[in-house]
């Protein structure tokens, strides 16, 4: 799996969803492209779309639904923003 093309601004992302995200997202798909598989009782979900703010802004949403699971890249500026949006909630 590759992870950018620069040339198209496409990204090959593969998240890791808990079964009811996975129904959502069987009848209402992030793209067209979108592949499904289950692994080891894991639903995964393979895309190819631009990382853009609108898709980061999805993935935060949906908690601890998804996971990112594919590119690292990406997986560690979730676990960043999570970990300062965490960090805001620390008791004082």
């Amino acid at each position: 799996m590759t992870a950018y093309d620069g040339s198209t601004g496409l990204m090959d992302i593969r998240l890791g969803v808990d079964k009811e995200l996975a129904t959502l997202l069987r009848d209402n798909p992030l793209c067209a492209g979108q592949a499904m598989t289950e692994q080891d009782g894991e639903m995964l979900v393979d895309l190819r779309l631009p990382p853009t703010e609108e898709l980061l802004s999805w993935i935060h949403s949906m908690g601890s639904r998804v996971e990112v699971m594919h590119p690292p890249l990406l997986r560690e500026l979730m676990r960043s923003s999570l970990e300062a949006a965490f960090n805001r909630y620390r008791l004082v």
